[in-house]
């Protein structure tokens, strides 16, 4: 009997200390004060590879870009290009795959000295015009849509650091473009190619013995006017001309084919910016007609875009 009844009294101290020992520990832990706190976030890995951003020296010190902007991508991991051309090919896709945007506004096959399968030499945009390039080889902004192999983004400049006058000529070509200031809050960038084969076939008649003629005729103008710190509109427009003429060989037939292009398009936006949100309304016309004849096949193809849209960043 005795043992039963020391039992509940050797257990009632014990809870008792238990109790009062976590009560104790609970009031220091509650007293402690902190000095400092760091915080550090990082970038996840996948974001680091699925954007490349692209400076105007990059393009000019890249020895495969001869100076243009599209040519430029062809030196990324991603770029999968196994031709001259300038239209940018991504992860594997065909060039229509890849969405090349202006200023938020979709430019299809923007390149000049284009052929019927596609291909281009050079793009239509002059690099002295480019503020910044992004290349998205995958995971690209949801605002971008219609892009399965990726989607490369192009901003003309907010800001004119320079006035001049630049000229250029080679055996094929003349250039020129003006870099001018309307005033403190406007200024326009306008920029104009010639290109013309008979010094070219002059010279080099026994190693292009298919080549016939060519010739291109393209002339761009960018417009941009910060109205406001937080208000700015900008204009970007384009024309091109141009036409080659060569022999074509399909199984026993050999004969002259004709292929040439009339393009014109125009950019438009107009940008509000509240805090850290930037607001955008941009427009996009392009007409186009091309055509092409071979034999008994004479054909020319019409095209219109209209493209409206109106986005938001934060």
């Amino acid at each position: 009997m005795r043992l039963y009844k020391n039992k509940p009294l050797f257990l009632i101290p014990l809870c008792i200390c238990s109790y009062t020992f976590s009560q104790k520990k609970i009031d220091s832990s509650r007293s402690k004060k902190i000095e400092e706190v760091i915080v550090v976030g990082k970038n996840p890995i996948s974001e680091k590879f699925s954007v490349v951003k692209i400076e105007k020296l990059d393009i000019y010190f890249n020895p495969m870009s001869n100076g243009d902007a599209l040519k430029a991508i062809t030196i990324l991991p991603a770029s999968t290009s196994v031709d001259e051309s300038a239209n940018p090919t991504l992860r594997g896709g065909s060039a229509d795959r890849t969405r090349v945007f202006i200023n938020g506004s979709p430019v299809l096959n923007p390149v000049r000295n284009s052929q019927t399968n596609g291909l281009g030499n050079f793009s239509l945009l002059n690099t002295e015009i480019i503020d910044k390039q992004y290349v998205y080889a995958s995971n690209p902004p949801l605002t971008y849509s219609n892009s399965s192999a990726g989607i490369v983004e192009i901003e003309t400049n907010k800001t004119l650091n320079f006035q001049n006058i630049q000229i250029s000529a080679a055996l094929t070509n003349f250039g020129l473009m003006i870099n001018k200031s309307l005033g403190k809050k406007t200024f326009i960038q306008a920029y104009g190619n010639y290109q013309f084969s008979d010094a070219l076939l002059s010279f080099n008649k026994k190693s292009l013995p298919n080549l016939i003629d060519f010739y291109t005729h393209d002339f761009g103008i960018n417009l941009r006017s910060n109205i406001s710190e937080k208000f700015s509109i900008n204009s970007f427009n384009y024309f091109i001309d141009e036409s080659y003429s060569a022999i074509n060989n399909v199984y026993n037939y050999s004969g002259a084919s004709k292929g040439g292009q009339r393009r014109f398009f125009t950019i438009n936006n107009a940008d509000y910016l509240k805090g850290k949100s930037k607001f955008r309304i941009s427009t996009l016309f392009d007409t186009s007609i091309k055509d092409y004849t071979f034999g008994i096949r004479n054909s020319e193809i019409n095209n219109q875009q209209f493209f409206v849209s109106l986005s938001h960043k934060y």
